[in-house]
């Protein structure tokens, strides 16, 4: 069994195939179990991720891990599979480890169109309407809430005006974002 996975170059295969499988799967195991992936990454990556969004990329531990995975079965199936001469198995090695990293960069990319963010800017409150859910008190003496729908969200932002107090269910417009990210509100 040794010389079917040692012997005739097969080595160079076996190995790539080995540790390009372990590498791959233990980092999807961990970033499954808790996003700890981030942390193997030993130098070899161009940069160091602990965002699960950043960690897939080509020129990363995973996508080398990817390359030697399909390189190594790739090779061994056509040098031992296939009975072809050492040379082939060797292109059709780097082929499908070329592929296999090909296909994790295409699947990682397709995962992070999928991601969406949380935020929604302040400024696009401006001009809503929305009502008080608590009191805004009178010019400047302090702040209040209100509840707005802005881009399809309804959000609770704190509330200063310059008028005379808004009590709870006052309806109301935004006019302005101060630097907090408090709004600026009227009686609509």
């Amino acid at each position: 069994m040794t010389e079917f996975f040692l012997a005739d170059g097969a080595g160079l295969f076996t190995f790539a195939a080995v540790i390009g499988t372990f590498v791959f799967l233990l980092r999807v195991g961990l970033l499954l179990v808790g996003g700890m992936g981030g942390g193997l990454d030993f130098g070899a990556d161009a940069a160091v991720h602990s965002d699960t969004t950043d960690i897939f990329q080509v020129v990363s531990v995973q996508g080398v891990a990817a390359f030697a995975m399909g390189f190594g079965w790739g090779g061994l199936g056509g040098l031992r599979g296939a009975d072809w001469p050492w040379w082939a198995a060797g292109l059709t090695g780097l082929a499908c480890g070329i592929g296999m990293a090909l296909l994790l960069r295409t699947l990682m990319s397709g995962l992070r169109s999928l991601e969406a963010s949380g935020n929604i800017p302040a400024d696009a409150a401006i001009g809503e309407v929305g009502d008080v859910y608590l009191t805004v008190p009178a010019a400047g003496s302090g702040r209040g809430q209100v509840r707005v729908n802005v881009l399809d969200h309804q959000r609770i932002y704190d509330a200063v005006t310059d008028g005379v107090e808004l009590p709870t269910r006052t309806r109301v417009r935004v006019i302005g974002v101060n630097q907090d990210r408090s709004l600026t509100v009227i009686a609509a």
